[in-house]
């Protein structure tokens, strides 16, 4: 009986002491993010239509992340967004990539292993190229990270359209079983940071849509797929009391058997730079995104599912945005404002922006924006490229460590691009306001 009693004893320790290798770390937190808008002349720059719009939107995410061993799973479910986990085709309500925002829906869930000469991750998860002008959003796919000292080797598949039936589905549309339909993005991303000032990264990658998955007739007529070849660089940089930021992207497809024998190109280059003045944070940037050249043939394509806010109305800065990610592809399109969220087919975008921020007592932060843009493509209506001035005023105050409320007015002063035709009056001015409440946990 002892010797039972011992044994059992002994046992119970043994696993009492190796318990906490088998033990699970597991946490929770949240996002919860309320606006309401006011929105005059929501789709055009006319006065003799009466398009102004209230309305409130909603944002819960909830992440749980499970950690034990080398591995953790992550999953963030969205409470409030339409559709589905966001495998939706380019250009339909809403767009993108992205979840939108009335039903639940899964945003991510992955799983992360520490393999010590590699980091492995597999399932739906965020992914960003650059400083988020092509893509930033969450997608399905396995992403490598080798690091190889001071630089790192990063190498990704994001399947950003997966066919699964012959029927339409919730992650699809009508399409054929397997492989032949699907749309995916292979990429490999080399970051270099000799010093801890200066961070580069140097990308090239093919996406390659086998569908066409871009609805509306995005493409030039009869193409059956499209290969979009991929080249860019970033560079981030703090000199003294400077802090430098660029990127530049050069995009060349194929739009296989279409009828007017059109290929695919896009550019993009941005340049900004902040520093502290005093209590004053001032900043410039320089956008540039090539727009359709109406005396060619070719398609503008400048993005896959770009996240590049640059403003509250031009490029959508959030103050209209309804899904968990702010902003959209750079460029502008006549027939709305907030930028283009299929990256294809717009007018491009010339723009300078200067920025200053001060916090004139503690958990306050006032900013304010001054952009002038043009279209660096096709010409809208008219035909002017002029699309004006825009103003941007935000205030934001903590509550406390957790919750937060900001109120902001965007008033963009539209100049002749907005015209619908030559001899239409000229076109009315825009005013956005947004409040907001953010509690984060």
């Amino acid at each position: 009986m002892k010797k039972v009693l011992l044994v059992f004893v002994a046992g119970l320790m043994v696993f009492l002491t190796a318990l906490p290798v088998f033990a699970v770390d597991f946490k929770f937190n949240g996002d919860y993010r309320i606006r309401g808008f006011y929105t005059d002349n929501l789709t055009d720059q006319a006065d003799s239509v009466d398009d102004a719009t209230a309305y409130n939107s909603m944002r819960f995410l909830l992440t749980s992340t499970a950690s034990a061993g080398i591995a953790k799973g992550v999953v963030t479910m969205d409470f409030t967004s339409t559709n589905n986990t966001g495998n939706q085709r380019f250009g339909e309500t809403g767009g993108a990539y992205g979840p939108k925002d009335d039903t639940f829906a899964l945003l991510e869930a992955y799983i992360k292993a520490d393999l010590r000469m590699a980091t492995l991750s597999g399932g739906r998860q965020m992914f960003k190229i650059g400083h988020g002008i092509l893509f930033d959003d969450p997608a399905d796919g396995f992403v490598v990270d080798v690091p190889l000292g001071p630089a790192k080797l990063t190498l990704v598949n994001l399947k950003t359209f997966d066919c699964t039936s012959a029927t339409t589905t919730a992650i699809g549309g009508g399409c054929t079983l397997g492989t032949s339909d699907d749309t995916d993005l292979y990429l490999v991303n080399g970051s270099l940071r000799p010093t801890g000032e200066l961070a580069t990264n140097l990308f090239i990658g093919l996406y390659k849509d086998r569908g066409p998955n871009i609805n509306g007739g995005a493409y030039a007529t009869g193409t059956t797929d499209v290969e979009l070849w991929i080249l860019g660089a970033t560079a981030d940089a703090n000199v003294g009391p400077l802090t430098i930021s660029t990127e530049i992207d050069y995009l060349m497809g194929d739009m296989n058997n279409n009828t007017t024998n059109a290929d695919l190109g896009g550019l993009n280059f941005q340049l900004g730079g902040s520093v502290n003045a005093g209590p004053v944070n001032v900043g410039l940037m320089y956008l540039y995104a090539s727009g359709d050249n109406p005396s060619s043939t070719d398609v503008n394509i400048n993005g896959i599912d770009g996240n590049f806010p640059t403003g509250i109305i031009l490029t959508n800065g959030g103050a209209r945005s309804l899904a968990p990610k702010d902003g959209t592809c750079l460029g502008v399109n006549g027939a709305a404002l907030g930028g283009i969220p299929n990256c294809i087919n717009s007018d491009g975008l010339k723009a300078f922006k200067g920025t200053a921020s001060i916090s004139p007592v503690a958990r306050l932060n006032l900013q304010g924006d001054v952009i002038y843009a043009r279209a660096s493509g096709a010409q809208f209506g008219g035909g002017d490229t002029e699309i004006g001035w825009e103003l941007d005023g935000t205030a934001r105050y903590k509550l406390d460590d957790n919750l937060s409320v900001m109120t902001g007015i965007g008033y963009l002063i539209a100049d002749d691009y907005w015209k619908t035709s030559a001899a239409a009056p000229s076109p009315d001015n825009m005013i956005v306001i947004v409040g907001e409440m953010s509690f984060h946990f």
